[in-house]
């Protein structure tokens, strides 16, 4: 699929209704769209299996707008907004917006559409309160990919009306509830067998990897949606990780899965009273372990071990029954509100205020992860709530391109950018200015 676009900016002075600005850009397309119809194999062999796809694919897959207030690299193998990028604006089709969130503005309908020449118009208007700041950059993106947006610089949310769910009809694979899946690689999933404890991490001297048919490129005869046992490997383990006790059991881990490597943070956790009432450490005793497990060569490494001794902090218990707050990549580690610089633990950023609970994050790159309800930007150390959806049930562990794995399933991921449109000359939008945004794609 070919298409060009450009971005057309009029800034009008608020009181007299003169145009005091106009910019028009023409944009690059990026891979996010070849990445997104990327065939998932037997599991989800195709985006169109989806109803909103076939029925209405240009605005589900083009139907949001990014405003953001940085230049992006025009390099089409860009699909993430970046590190060090920040979002004055959003919009989305047909979504009008009158309070909060400000960066979001309102779809007009009057002048959206198709026109004569054959190209369809968006056109998006924000008032004297919506956007205001600087624009550099204008992404097109997925109906939710723009209404949830990259983070609200004024720390405000309105929930996202579509789903992720929205862009995924599963062929669901049986759960194999027996192992702690760690990621998929090379047409398998492979999985840990679980001990007596829930987790299988602790009490162990070595891993027993069970690998499981998943074909999403290839298919043999054998293979259907029910797990095949391909073959069972032991995999020996850091002497760190060895006999770990109790306090790594009762699912107190998180994966994530960065190319062929899983990354596995074991955060120790002890239950007092019931199952349920469990309380998270974070001290020298108990330290919370990275490890990488790379499923090309079945090796572990050590990563990091935190504690207070390597990396500054106090220690502390979190409360009963409180989740920490936690994410993990091949660069950065999230425990309670503490970024953990994997290259050098002693440099630790506190994400003020940030909730210590309850933000199960995933990562989508090595410096950026999400929760339902904010994105982190881990290396500049800073983060803003998005606009969060209600269906946000996906266990994003594993991630290629926009393909991901959540244990079960293959699903496509629509936060993505589709386009670049770096503007000549940023454009700062100020409270006494209303601004009109147009994009139009003209089809090849």
């Amino acid at each position: 699929m070919k298409f060009e676009g450009k971005t057309i900016i009029e800034l009008k002075d608020a009181k007299s209704g003169k145009l005091v600005r106009r910019t028009e850009d023409k944009n690059m397309l990026t891979n996010a769209l070849t990445k997104f119809y990327k065939q998932g194999g037997i599991t989800n062999p195709s985006a169109f299996n989806v109803g909103a796809i076939r029925s209405d694919a240009l605005h589900y897959l083009l139907g949001g707008v990014l405003l953001l207030d940085t230049a992006l690299t025009e390099d089409a193998d860009i699909i993430r907004v970046p590190t060090g990028v920040g979002m004055t604006g959003n919009g989305v089709y047909n979504v009008l917006n009158s309070g909060n969130p400000t960066e979001l503005g309102s779809w007009n309908e009057t002048e959206s559409g198709w026109q004569q020449d054959g190209s369809y118009k968006m056109v998006w208007d924000y008032t004297t309160s919506q956007a205001n700041g600087t624009i550099a950059c204008v992404c097109l993106t997925s109906l939710y990919g723009g209404y949830r947006g990259t983070g609200n610089k004024s720390v405000t949310y309105k929930t996202n009306a579509y789903n992720m769910s929205n862009y995924n009809a599963f062929n669901t694979p049986t759960n194999l509830i027996d192992y702690n899946i760690l990621g998929f690689y090379n047409n398998m999933r492979f999985g840990l067998l679980k001990g007596n404890s829930s987790t299988g991490f602790n009490g162990k001297t070595e891993w027993e990897i069970s690998k499981f048919s998943l074909p999403t490129t290839e298919v043999d005869v054998r293979d259907n949606l029910n797990n095949r046992l391909v073959e069972t490997v032991t995999v020996q383990i850091p002497s760190e990780i060895q006999n770990l006790g109790q306090r790594y059991s009762d699912g107190s881990y998180t994966i994530r899965q960065i190319g062929s490597s899983a990354y596995i943070m074991m955060m120790p956790a002890e239950t007092r009273g019931t199952y349920y009432t469990r309380y998270f450490h974070f001290s020298d005793s108990y330290p919370v372990y990275i490890v990488k497990y790379d499923m090309s060569n079945d090796t572990v490494t050590l990563v990091a071990s935190l504690t207070p001794s390597t990396t500054g902090l106090a220690a502390f218990d979190l409360g009963g029954n409180e989740y920490p707050s936690n994410a993990v990549t091949n660069e950065y580690a999230v425990f309670a509100k503490y970024i953990f610089d994997l290259s050098n633990l002693t440099n630790v950023t506190e994400l003020v205020d940030f909730p210590m609970s309850g933000q199960n994050m995933y990562a989508i790159d090595g410096e950026i992860c999400e929760s339902n309800g904010y994105r982190v930007d881990m290396a500049e150390g800073v983060y803003a709530p998005v606009n969060p959806s209600s269906d946000e049930g996906y266990a994003l562990q594993s991630c290629n391109g926009l393909l991901g794995f959540d244990g079960t399933k293959i699903w496509r991921d629509p936060r993505y950018i589709a386009t670049i449109n770096n503007l000549g000359t940023p454009v700062t939008k100020t409270a006494d200015k209303t601004m009109k945004v147009t994009y139009v794609i003209k089809f090849n």
